[in-house]
């Protein structure tokens, strides 16, 4: 690459900007699809990212099983490709950057469409004319999410950061059909790559606004205080924190949060006196829930934004509700999978009457 390309420019700032490319396709490539151009600095997750690319690639590629190793561009909003760039191609060397060991630098290549697609909670908002759109676009990006998290758990993924933004929704209004994308794959890992109780933590703090379950919550806590052991003492300040980091569990009734704070210090009671690392083991050994536990409770928080209260005590929106808190359940082995969700979540569907989902239209409509 030429240096020419690049004007003198500060990398802090340059790097956090995307320029599209709106120059016109020429004829033989006319259905080509527009791209972004975006500078990056290839840190800690971004090389996460780009492994992680680079290994489904390959599965995708060298495996046959089509169900577990389909392309990740249909569950994943990443890069389609990228070229490396050097600090002195881009005739700029910021102060604080050691000449002897610069940073590295990427030119990474997205596809724009995605990039005007919307996110989770303004596509659902956006969807508003009638009852019956709401619902559906509810059905709809649920059933695409979990779609998507199926994909992570086969693949032996959890994402350590999921929060509102994690999810975008791509050709929903051109097509009629709702693909719902990762949003942020750099926070996405490998199971092996993460049996690390202080790795973590520390990668959910680097993100922001994570809906993570309570065993997130024992490993956050034990890394920021240096704690060897759990007392009695810990657990309850451990739950109190969780229960109020929540919003959606503010939005249920009071007996219910007392209960379900009841149930995450029954839930953590095993591990108080017990060292680090054990905690760390009995934690990792229900991962596979992790990821239905985020998208249940951004779910639920959702849900119980739209639905009035009537509507949540019958009908389709009740069983729904029930299924969403089941799968925040403080103990990780009461949770289901993604796929029996998935499967529950189809019954609810084509199993009720239509006298179940007329309660939740017609609630919706006053």
């Amino acid at each position: 690459m030429q240096s020419c390309v690049f004007q003198p420019i500060d990398l802090n700032v340059f790097e956090d900007e995307i320029a599209l490319d709106q120059t016109p396709p020429a004829r033989n490539i006319r259905d080509k699809q527009p791209v972004y151009k975006k500078i990056k600095h290839i840190d800690f997750f971004l090389q996460n990212e780009i492994k992680l690319i680079s290994t489904l690639t390959h599965n995708h590629i060298t495996h046959t099983n089509i169900l577990a190793y389909e392309h990740y561009s249909k569950f994943l909003h990443t890069f389609s490709s990228y070229n490396l760039v050097n600090v002195s191609d881009l005739d700029f060397i910021p102060v604080t950057n050691n000449a002897n060991n610069p940073p590295n630098y990427g030119l990474f290549y997205y596809d724009a469409a995605l990039f005007r697609s919307p996110k989770l909670i303004p596509y659902i908002s956006s969807n508003t004319t009638s009852p019956l759109q709401i619902c559906t676009s509810l059905i709809n990006t649920f059933n695409g999410a979990l779609n998507a998290i199926i994909y992570l758990k086969i693949n032996n993924i959890v994402h350590l950061a999921m929060s509102n933004d994690t999810f975008i929704v791509a050709n929903g209004a051109s097509n009629g059909l709702t693909n719902v994308l990762i949003n942020n794959p750099q926070y996405a890992f490998f199971t092996k790559d993460i049996y690390d109780a202080n790795k973590i933590a520390k990668i959910i703090e680097h993100a922001s606004n994570v809906v993570y379950p309570l065993e997130h919550a024992v490993l956050i806590f034990m890394h920021q205080h240096n704690s060897a052991s759990l007392s009695a003492h810990n657990i309850e300040t451990i739950v109190n924190s969780f229960v109020q980091y929540h919003s959606a569990l503010h939005k249920m009734s009071s007996s219910f949060c007392k209960d379900y704070h009841a149930q995450c210090t029954a839930a953590l009671a095993r591990y108080i006196n017990a060292p680090k690392l054990a905690v760390a083991e009995i934690i990792f050994n229900d991962y596979y829930t992790w990821n239905v536990f985020s998208l249940s409770m951004i779910f639920l928080n959702i849900v119980l934004s739209i639905f009035p209260e009537r509507a949540l005590k019958q009908g389709f929106a009740n069983k729904w509700l029930k299924l969403l808190l089941l799968n925040i359940h403080p103990d990780p082995k009461k949770r289901k999978t993604a796929e029996e969700t998935a499967a529950i979540f189809s019954k609810l569907c084509y199993q009720n009457t239509l006298h179940d989902f007329e309660v939740a239209f017609r609630c919706l409509s006053y």
